[in-house]
This record gives structure tokens, sequence and C-alpha cells, in this order.
């Protein structure tokens, strides 16, 4: 996306919004694509850590969603991290779009 400089008119917003929606569009339906992790040695809850975490969930927003403790995500995700051999969930989806 790019910038506006200000001043900027309400006709130069219209279609900067436009194409700030659609990137947004691409971006999540690239990450739904990722929705199915492509680590076969992930458990089931794993797996729901997983899907949370390449949505952008912080691990207290996994947890509440999951009704585990922040512990236990952290616990999952090192395993998710390891069984990857990534570093960080960014690697990890950045791994995932480049091998689709």
């Amino acid at each position: 996306m790019g910038f506006l400089e200000k001043p900027f008119s309400l006709a130069e917003l219209k279609p900067a919004i436009e194409e700030a929606l659609e990137q947004a569009k691409q971006q999540t339906e690239a990450l739904a694509e990722l929705s199915e992790p492509d680590i076969p040695s992930l458990t089931r809850r794993e797996k729901e850590v997983y899907k949370l975490a390449i949505k952008g969930y912080s691990i207290k927003k996994i947890a509440e969603e999951l009704d585990i403790s922040t512990s236990t995500v952290e616990f999952h995700r090192s395993n998710i991290l390891l069984k990857a051999g990534v570093t960080s969930i960014a690697e990890l989806i950045a791994r995932a779009l480049e091998s689709r």
C-alpha cells in the first residue's frame, strides 16, 4: 500500500482505501490457505494453536480461545516451531507461503 501525503483530497483517499482493502483481502486469502499446516507430526492441539497463531492471535488470545493457560500455548508454539524447524511464527508463515 502506498502512502498519502498531507494535505490530500477525498478523491485521493477513496482509491487508497480500496487498495488497502484489496491487499488485506489477498493477505487473508493467503493465510486461509495456510490453515492446514504442512507439518504432519503436529498433534490436534498443536494444529489448533497453529491456525490461530498464523492469524496473528497473541498467546493470551489463543489461550482464551482454546480455554487453556498461556504457558500451555507457549509449550505448543515451541513444539510447532521445533517440528517445523523454524525460530518464530513469522518465519513459519513465510516458509509456508513460499511452499505454496
